[in-house]
């Protein structure tokens, strides 16, 4: 099926624990499995995640660890904004606001669902129109 052979059977059990109590996408359960990026890529081949698993797979690896890398709940949601606008690196795509919260029942942080459904996503309003009617990228005004 394309599941790791050697899967860290320790964490799927403390996942499936609170699999029905937080509602957990069944993929998500998957993720306990996983130990690395390369287990998805091979789940993926194997079962042909969709786009929307595949990248909920990716971010619950990527963050599963968050609140141990920082001193209180606040400044992990603050990071986790942070993702929601600018990645750490230019790879790395935007965390969607669904996957972070289907992080935070993979984790059994319920309480901080709805702190992460209030928050407000800055938006960045410039689209070609935009860049058109300013002419920004006209070749008459391009010095070569």
């Amino acid at each position: 099926m394309g599941l790791p052979e050697k899967g860290n059977l320790k964490k799927f059990g403390k996942i499936y624990e609170h699999f029905f109590k937080n509602r957990i996408q069944p993929i998500a359960l998957l993720a306990s499995l996983m130990d690395s990026d390369e287990d998805i890529k091979i789940l993926d081949q194997r079962i042909k995640l969709s786009n929307e698993e595949k990248y909920l797979l990716v971010s619950i690896k990527k963050f599963e660890n968050i609140f141990n890398e920082f001193e209180n709940d606040k400044k992990a949601i603050e990071f986790l904004l942070k993702q929601f606008v600018l990645p750490k690196s230019i790879i790395d795509r935007p965390l969607k606001k669904t996957e972070a919260i289907e992080l935070m029942k993979y984790l059994d942080r319920p309480e901080l669902i709805n702190t992460i459904e209030n928050l407000k996503i800055p938006e960045f309003k410039i689209n070609f129109k935009i860049i058109s009617d300013l002419k920004i990228f006209d070749s008459d005004k391009q010095e070569w």
